[in-house]
């Protein structure tokens, strides 16, 4: 049983590190690089990058130089490194470095008559269809149409039309006027309080707040604040008929459209440019990390980082030199008469043979061959090639 809850909650535990923020659809990529041309036979010692797997060997061919003015043209071998990794992409009707949902109308994306720009670069912005407009397509171009597609016509005389997509048509009726089609005068609507209309016909007519109007306790209609008509992040205030709305602190819009300010998209929220990068932290919080590879200065990566040397002192063999690339990974560096593996340098026999005889399982049994090549043929074991060569164990030269 507790190896039971133990497996659970490590499941869910990696469930919950593996599922993205809301917005986020990330997508699996696979990245693929390769190791440097070197001879097939020192391929094998070759090493992926910190991070990738190998997945094969490719042929090749790399330039070994012979002498100052001849290079040789070989062919060699590669390792093929791969890594799997996700990359972060919002989901549909999501837009933007924070994937903040498109603007919507009844819980309508674009009032569902219109396209959002949505994606990474897009800006959220509800391209309406033809006859639709608003910041979310919830109203009608032509202010005198109504119905679903916007297709019909108010026929109002004296009075305003219930209308855009959600409108029926109704005609709220400028008193004392009254009817369908406000085209007739009612005496019981002459004293109607501003921001009403007359409902109803003959003696039935009488006066009622407009829609988006309440009646106060001194009998008149104000202004009241609707959820429908500011974004979830603004604040809604009311005077006289207008209702106004404005982006809560740390937001930025025009109240109908709120979106957390983010630092880090103005002069990257204050962090060095050329050493870090700054993430997102919530509305107008965000940080400074360093970049892959470096280190802050000081302890806060505010002030800056430095890159971190990847190298210690087994990374390379003596003979090649490690050198820190601008991934932060190490590199072993070979000569331009030399020839690597990723850790090692070979250079021509007669190096081979000299650094053999000092050190490794042949320390001290080619004394002899290095004095014998060295007599015989140091110039062409050192200059020309390639070679195949046989070379005996002499602990002392012949005599």
């Amino acid at each position: 049983m507790l190896l039971l809850l133990l497996t659970i909650c490590l499941q869910t535990s990696l469930q919950q590190e593996q599922t993205p923020p809301p917005g986020r659809c990330d997508v699996s990529q696979r990245e693929e690089v390769h190791t440097s041309c070197t001879s097939c036979a020192a391929v094998s010692s070759s090493s992926c990058p910190r991070g990738f797997s190998q997945s094969g060997t490719l042929n090749c061919s790399y330039l070994v130089e012979i002498s100052a003015r001849k290079t040789l043209l070989l062919g060699g071998c590669q390792h093929t490194c791969v890594k799997g990794y996700m990359q972060p992409r919002c989901c549909p009707q999501h837009w933007g470095p924070l994937c903040l949902s498109c603007p919507s109308w009844s819980g309508k994306t674009c009032n569902y008559h219109g396209t959002c720009l949505d994606g990474d670069v897009g800006n959220g912005t509800c391209v309406c269809d033809e006859s639709f407009s608003g910041f979310a397509c919830q109203e009608c171009k032509n202010p005198n149409s109504y119905g679903e597609n916007c297709d019909k016509k108010c026929d109002c005389e004296h009075g305003v039309c219930n209308g855009g997509p959600e409108g029926d048509g109704q005609c709220f009726c400028q008193p004392p006027y009254t009817g369908k089609r406000c085209d007739q005068v009612s005496s019981r609507c002459n004293t109607c309080s501003p921001y009403s209309y007359c409902k109803g016909e003959g003696d039935a007519a009488d006066c009622e707040c407009l829609a988006g109007h309440r009646r106060t306790t001194q009998g008149k209609c104000a202004s009241i604040c609707s959820l429908r008509e500011c974004d979830v992040n603004a604040q809604c205030s009311s005077t006289g008929s207008k209702v106004s709305c404005a982006c809560k602190p740390d937001y930025l819009g025009d109240g109908k459209i709120c979106v957390p300010r983010n630092l880090c998209s103005e002069n990257n929220g204050g962090c060095p440019i050329d050493s870090t990068i700054c993430v997102f932290k919530g509305p107008n919080k965000s940080s400074c990390e360093c970049m892959f590879g470096m280190s802050p200065v000081g302890g806060n990566a505010e002030f800056g980082c430095q890159l971190v040397s990847a190298c210690s002192a087994d990374t390379c063999d003596p003979t090649a030199v490690c050198q820190t690339g601008v991934d932060g990974q190490p590199k072993c560096v070979c000569n331009a008469r030399q020839i690597g593996d990723g850790r090692r340098c070979y250079g021509n026999l007669m190096e081979r043979l000299i650094e053999l005889d000092r050190s490794g399982s042949q320390r001290g049994t080619l004394t002899g061959a290095v004095a014998l090549f060295g007599e015989g043929c140091s110039m062409q074991l050192s200059r020309d090639g390639p070679f195949t060569a046989f070379i005996p164990l002499l602990k002392t030269p012949l005599t």
